[in-house]
């Protein structure tokens, strides 16, 4: 029996050790990666410098007929409008709340926006992450913006929204791509680089939240 050479058991547990941390990695998100948005431009990174806008807004459930009749849960789009404006930034608080509160600057309503284009990776599923799902998957969001106490007495609004696409790679193959820039494994929304693209479609309406807040 030819005898073992030495360290041989040694670099065994090593590799059954790195191979478990992958797998492990790979089990809990690392076989999910989604591209980034790209960094802002100069324009746009004097934009991000210029601060939140100081308000405070109160995201409310909104009351339509037709989303009553599709059995569309309106409690679920307000918290889904609620996290997308808070995580943005660009405001100075965001909060849940209803229509009648009237302690803010601006009431928020869901537009109801949806624009999800995930797949069901069945391939990747039924081969064991060895076969890639590759996608385009786009995330919307929206929110129509009321003055609760507008200068003029008049009642107005603005519309914000955003809609952000990236490639999707399911399976294996995505751990080493979700290591490359550009991307990161798991949702993109909980990057910086994708909450800065928000920001900034918030911000480009700067001007007019201003005039319907009344500020100087």
């Amino acid at each position: 029996m030819p005898l073992l050479k030495p360290g041989w058991m040694r670099r065994r547990w090593k590799l059954l050790l790195g191979g478990g941390v992958v797998v492990a990695y790979g089990l809990s998100g690392g076989c999910y990666a989604q591209q980034l948005p790209p960094s802002p431009s100069p324009e746009e990174a004097a934009v991000l410098r210029q601060g939140a806008l100081p308000y405070a807004v109160i995201v409310a459930p909104w009351d339509s007929i037709a989303a009553a009749r599709q059995h569309q849960d309106r409690q679920a789009y307000a918290d889904a409008t609620f996290r997308w404006l808070r995580h943005s930034g660009a405001f100075a608080t965001v909060r849940l709340g209803n229509g009648q509160d009237s302690t803010a600057d601006f009431l928020a309503f869901p537009t109801g926006a949806y624009c999800n284009t995930a797949v069901i990776p069945v391939f990747t599923i039924l081969s064991l992450g060895l076969i890639p799902t590759i996608f385009t998957d786009t995330n919307c969001e929206g929110a129509v913006l009321h003055p609760l106490h507008p200068p003029t007495g008049r009642p107005d609004s603005v519309v914000l929204s955003s809609e952000l696409s990236g490639r999707v790679i399911m399976g294996w193959l995505a751990l080493p791509v979700g290591a490359f820039p550009g991307w990161t494994h798991g949702d993109a929304r909980d990057h910086t680089r994708y909450r800065n693209q928000v920001r900034l479609s918030i911000l480009s309406h700067r001007s007019r939240l201003v005039a319907l807040a009344g500020s100087p």
